[in-house]
């Protein structure tokens, strides 16, 4: 299956978008002074124009073009300036140093899950936070038939924060959206610091 084209219709036909932005990563990162954060695999861009109203210059990463319209239309309506990028994350660089880098629930194979996660480790700023938010059990999220590689849980995400300190690394019970509905799965949060 070709995964930006499937992206690309999904939010190119989304007519119920996720406009809030999520939790975890408001109470992980309200406390932050404001400065760069790259938002990698950030569809349509909830979290994304929520950094941009805390003052953070954020920089929206996705492979999906029909979703990176949508946080330019989002970003000019709120009269915002977001920084998007039409590339896919297992393969783009990022130009400069972050502060905050976030992944929100892109489920990677392993090897290409280890590689975005080694590159982002290497694109912070020393004191700069990678946060990685995603679902763990498969059985909740795609049926008994599903790949538990890309629904890791806290430890093996963590083990691929490489030279980072780990401040957070657990599971809880949160709600996730899709479309037009919600369920209640089993979170994964990880958040590592890159040391001064």
């Amino acid at each position: 299956m070709d995964m930006q084209k499937f992206w690309d219709n999904f939010y190119r036909n989304n007519r119920c978008p996720y406009e809030t932005p999520d939790s975890v990563m408001i109470e992980m990162v309200s406390g932050l002074k404001p400065g760069l954060a790259a938002d990698l695999g950030a569809g349509e861009g909830n979290n994304s124009l929520w950094l941009a109203r805390q003052g953070w210059r954020v920089t929206a990463v996705d492979f999906a073009p029909s979703a990176i319209n949508r946080i330019i239309m989002a970003a000019y309506q709120n009269h915002l300036e977001i920084d998007t990028r039409i590339a896919d994350i297992t393969s783009y660089h990022l130009p400069r140093k972050q502060d905050l880098i976030l992944l929100g629930y892109i489920h990677l194979e392993p090897a290409d899950r280890k590689n975005v996660l080694v590159r982002a480790s290497k694109s912070l700023r020393p004191g700069g936070m990678l946060l990685y938010l995603g679902i763990t059990n498969v059985q909740e999220a795609q049926g008994e038939t599903g790949d538990c590689r890309i629904f890791p849980g806290p430890d093996e995400i963590a083990a691929d924060m490489q030279g980072l300190v780990i401040e957070r690394a657990g599971e809880n019970r949160r709600i996730v959206h899709y479309g037009e509905g919600e369920t209640e799965m089993t979170g994964v949060t990880v958040a590592a610091r890159k040391s001064l």
